[in-house]
């Protein structure tokens, strides 16, 4: 006699054994490891470490105070996250007068960033970093610094640079986001002899800060690169600050927003524009160069990329001072649009009476000054004339527009 089972068993076995296999498929998977939860420590600034390690996931430390270094280098580990508590805290590192030079290494990984931030995401809710000295172990990688501002520079970053050493920073694949005032801000440029601070400066991003992405020197602009961003900030454009650009070359790079200058500049080597740079003046600001031999503004720009010149507040007349070249060193404005300029006479004390122009080539009284080419360019609304320089000169001048220009587009004196 054949026993055969009820349907309804046969189905309970099946559920058993598939039931069976799946729990063994899933033993033989290796288990995901648990992030370790952070046990925050609290920094006592009487008493900084050396080295911040990685306490796992969450806020590692909690800073509630400033902390200030003389010669101590500061190691922040990958995966870090410090957050400050209250307006008064932050770092300020080194010296600005040079007699100590601390510095503050924070290499982190795409994988495991570096987090500065403070209690609450709110701009300004503690003063940010400070850093004073020259040391190359000054590196910054996968960074975010955030929430800062609140100290008396109203910056996330405040490079010092009293004395205007060479600094040794190098920043690279950082973040700058919801900064009170600028993501990085300089106090170089106090004297004559201003030199750069960045050592390299690659893939950063500025996003949220209430005011530009960065104010910086003349002399440091050159540092700045075309793959991060500087957009999506309360001001859409770099703060250009100084009355002296350094004695040595520097070129200004195209990036994503406008540079604005903020003062008449004195030119003293080589500034070479890149094609697309978009140039923007405040009020009665402009560059001039005076009888340096080797100075000379090198904008040569293309026909899809034309180098911009304009008034901070575009197409008023006579906005900006204007470029003014008094030396014998040829400078090129080639595919070039210069718009406002001719706010005010020459800069030059020995120029024709009552110059005024966007460009202006040439101190009456210095026979080899003023030298340079003029082509394929637009120049608009200049509150003098468009160009002026002395017959005799070496100045080329060729396939130009001219429009609205107070006195006339070219002017011989």
């Amino acid at each position: 006699m054949i026993n055969i089972m009820p349907k309804h068993i046969n189905c309970f076995i099946l559920f058993c054994l598939i039931l069976t296999i799946s729990c063994k498929k899933k033993n033989k998977e290796d288990p995901k490891p648990i992030e370790k939860i952070a046990e925050t420590k609290i920094i006592d600034c009487n008493n900084v470490p050396d080295v911040f390690e990685d306490l796992g996931e969450g806020v590692d430390y909690i800073i509630g105070c400033k902390i200030r270094t003389k010669d101590q280098i500061i190691t922040i580990k990958p995966g870090v996250t410090i957050q400050f508590e209250g307006k008064d805290a932050g770092m300020e590192i080194g010296d600005p007068y040079g007699f100590f030079t601390g510095a503050l290494k924070m290499i982190g990984t795409a994988a495991k960033p570096i987090v500065l931030q403070g209690k609450s995401a709110v701009p300004g809710s503690w003063q940010g970093i400070t850093l004073n000295g020259v040391n190359s172990q000054n590196q910054w990688e996968h960074v975010t610094l955030r929430d800062a501002g609140s100290g008396e520079m109203s910056a996330g970053l405040f490079i010092q640079n009293v004395y205007s050493f060479w600094y040794e920073i190098s920043i690279k694949n950082c973040s700058f986001i919801n900064n009170l005032g600028y993501g990085i801000s300089d106090s170089n440029g106090s004297s004559l002899n201003s030199f750069g601070i960045f050592r390299s400066f690659e893939k950063n991003k500025f996003k949220d800060n209430t005011k530009s992405p960065l104010r910086l020197h003349v002399s440091n602009i050159g540092g700045l690169d075309e793959l991060s961003s500087y957009n999506n900030n309360g001001q859409d454009y770099i703060e250009v600050t100084g009355i002296w650009a350094p004695k040595y070359d520097v070129t200004i790079k195209k990036i994503n927003v406008p540079y604005l200058i903020t003062t008449l500049m004195e030119v003293r080597d080589k500034l070479i524009i890149d094609p697309g740079v978009r140039l923007q003046f405040a009020k009665d600001a402009g560059f001039y160069i005076m009888y340096y031999p080797t100075a000379a503004i090198i904008a040569n720009g293309t026909a899809d990329l034309p180098i911009v010149f304009q008034g901070f507040e575009p197409n008023i007349k006579a906005y900006w001072f204007g470029i003014e070249l008094d030396n014998s060193a040829p400078s090129i404005f080639n595919y070039c649009m210069i718009d406002g300029a001719g706010s005010r006479p020459s800069r030059s004390d020995c120029a024709a009476n009552e110059v005024k122009s966007a460009i202006h080539f040439g101190a009456k009284c210095f026979p080899q000054s003023g030298n340079g080419t003029v082509t394929n360019s637009g120049i608009s609304n200049s509150g003098g004339h468009a160009i002026t320089f002395q017959l005799g000169r070496d100045v080329t001048i060729g396939n130009n527009k001219y429009i609205g220009n107070a006195l006339g587009d070219v002017y011989n004196y």
